[in-house]
């Protein structure tokens, strides 16, 4: 039995081991076992540069898994972009890394963008110019090999000839002068150019006058043309002819110097190839005065307007047009003497008032008045249509008359010997006759008056004693005497005076603090002389309601100091101080009257210009009050 067993597990063997075909082994499936790529290390040049890298995967056998599926990507997309092909786009300068993937494996390359610059080129290669001066701005642009900029480039400039055309830093071409050149521009080792061609060209002929008034024969004007390109640069060694329309009214040379010849009108022209330019020539021969006023009445041809002096605007029959006691002629022309009026801003169409200052220092300070306190001056004066001109010694010439005085004690004579030794050295002989003479010390004859002044005269002392840098005191100061000057009294023209419906600086009432805005009797800060406005005051007849101003203005005022602005039929003394209560009058009573004082200026205390003290033996000379604080109210 068991041989049988043994025999039969043989047979079984053999079975299945022996006999028929023999069994086949399973071929292994594919597994990518690697990925490699064409390329690991990739440098771009240029923008927009494309590279191609594939990526080869491999199996455990070696061999190629060309159904792979590889996916791309890029660490840096503004650097370096890549397709889902392995195509690498540059992008900027910089770095990136290109990854390809394909199931767990991966590879990469790294890709460098370094733009390098392959061209230059300019906005312009032909530059050409007209005109000198003129400017065209030239951009050079740097590319990559495929036309992209290169951006920061640095770009230097430079021209063949600076004396035809520069060129700056960024590329501005500027025409210089007729000629050529070449401009290039540099960038490492590109360059570019551009040529220019300057050839200036007249655009423009202009004369130096275009309008010639002669008033005598044989008087000759020079005029000068001017040829220009359109930037109104010269055109150098340009041919100009001149001729005229008719000779026998006024010739021209052939420089251009025009001649008076007879009475009538002409025509100059100059002409430079196809431009011209003319001037009207009137010969109007005059040699009449009728004013004496030394200007002839051809010029002073009574418009109103000053033009220049041969078309002055003036009344030929009034040898002081403007009523300022200066003579037309002498503000047109300057005087006799050498005094230039013009230069000093005079004009024979406005009312004109020169004052030379002079002034002492002392204990530290100055009496010199200043720009300030003048300003308030001038500017009252100017609001009538006056104007006033200062000579503090401000300069520059001819404004620099006025002197610092060397004075041991700050104080002077009055009119006296000693003021009249400092006038003589410090006031120009010529000035006597157009300049009031103003003298500010600290004070005069050891008093403390704040003034002294010719009634209707040219002379004025401001004695500015502790009160100098008090802007509305002084300027207050100047005008009240400068008043006295042209004709003003403490009253307007008479010398009463605290009226308190004189609204003036002339009034004691108001040279420190200013004339009254508001139909009160204190002042109100304003340097205003009184426009004879305010109705008058009966100091027997008072009716407090009506204050100074009137019932119109509704603003009455306590004239007996009793509490109320309601009497009626009150006499009181008026004429007196109203800062404080209880001041007394002037111990009369009667009707006080506004006066307007600006209708009623003189100018005739100038005509006195024999230089003597106080312009004239038979002068009236006003003394004024000392300031507040010097004199009770």
């Amino acid at each position: 039995m068991k041989k049988i067993v043994a025999c039969s597990s043989f047979s079984l063997l053999l079975a299945s081991c022996g006999g028929g075909d023999s069994p086949t082994t399973p071929t292994p499936t594919p597994v990518a076992t690697s990925i490699t790529l064409s390329a690991t290390s990739v440098r771009l040049i240029s923008l927009g540069q494309t590279f191609p890298i594939s990526a080869t995967v491999k199996d455990q056998n070696g061999a190629s898994m060309s159904g792979a599926t590889v996916t791309w990507a890029t660490s840096a997309a503004s650097v370096a972009t890549v397709s889902s092909t392995g195509l690498v786009t540059s992008v900027a300068d910089g770095t990136a890394t290109i990854t390809a993937t394909s199931g767990s494996l991966s590879a990469t390359a790294s890709v460098t963008v370094a733009q390098a610059a392959a061209n230059l080129v300019l906005s312009d290669s032909i530059l050409t110019f007209s005109s000198l001066a003129g400017t065209t701005q030239l951009t050079a642009t740097v590319t990559d090999a495929n036309g992209e900029t290169v951006g920061g480039a640095t770009v230097t400039w430079a021209t063949t000839d600076a004396a035809v055309a520069t060129v700056s830093s960024t590329g501005l071409v500027t025409s210089v002068a007729d000629g050529t050149a070449t401009i290039t521009a540099t960038s490492g080792s590109l360059s570019a150019t551009a040529s220019v061609t300057v050839a200036q060209a007249a655009a423009n002929l202009v004369l130096s006058d275009s309008i010639l008034t002669f008033s005598s024969l044989a008087g000759t004007t020079q005029l000068t043309a001017t040829v220009t390109d359109a930037n109104g640069e010269t055109v150098g060694g340009a041919t100009v002819t001149w001729a005229t329309t008719d000779a026998a009214v006024a010739t021209v040379s052939s420089t251009g110097l025009v001649t008076s010849v007879a009475d009538g009108t002409a025509t100059i022209t100059a002409t430079s190839g196809s431009l011209s330019a003319t001037a009207s020539v009137t010969v109007v021969t005059c040699t009449a005065d009728s004013d004496g006023d030394r200007l002839t009445d051809c010029v002073e041809t009574n418009t109103g307007t000053y033009v220049d002096a041969s078309d002055t605007g003036t009344d030929p029959n009034n040898s002081d047009t403007d009523g300022d006691g200066i003579s037309d002629g002498d503000e047109v022309l300057g005087t006799e003497d050498g005094l230039d009026l013009p230069a000093l801003g005079v004009s024979p169409l406005v009312p004109s008032i020169l004052i030379e200052y002079d002034w002492f220092d002392d204990s530290g300070h100055t009496h010199q008045p200043t720009a300030t306190q003048l300003n308030l001056v001038t500017a009252s004066f100017a609001a009538q249509g006056i104007e006033v001109i200062h000579d503090y010694g401000q300069g520059p010439a001819p404004l620099n008359g006025g002197n610092l005085i060397a004075d041991d004690d700050g104080n002077v004579d009055g009119f006296g010997a000693e003021w009249t030794g400092y006038k003589a050295t410090n006031f120009d002989d010529n000035r006597n006759g157009y300049f009031h003479y103003a003298f500010h010390p600290h004070s005069y004859n050891n008093g403390t008056s704040s003034g002294l002044a010719e009634i209707n005269g040219d002379d004025l002392i401001n004695a500015t004693l502790t009160f100098y840098n008090n802007d509305l005191m002084v300027a207050g100061t100047i005008q009240h005497e400068l008043g006295h000057n042209l004709n003003l009294r403490h009253g307007g023209n008479i010398n009463t005076n605290r009226k308190p419906n004189y609204n003036s600086v002339m009034s004691y009432n108001y040279q420190f603090y200013g004339v009254d805005d508001d139909c009160t009797p204190t002042g109100d800060g304003v340097v205003d002389y009184s426009h004879g406005v305010t109705p008058g005051l009966d100091e027997n007849d008072l009716d407090e309601s009506n204050g100074i101003c009137g019932p119109a203005q509704d603003v009455g005022w306590d004239w007996n100091e009793d509490g109320d602005e309601t009497d009626t039929s009150l006499v009181a003394d008026i004429n007196r101080s109203w800062l404080t209560t209880g001041n007394a009058g002037d111990g009369s009573f009667g009707l006080l009257s506004d006066y307007d004082d600006w209708g009623n200026l003189s100018y005739s205390g100038l005509l006195s210009s024999d230089g003597a003290p106080l312009a004239g033996p038979n002068r009236e000379v006003v003394v004024c009050q000392p300031p507040p604080g010097l004199l009770p109210d």
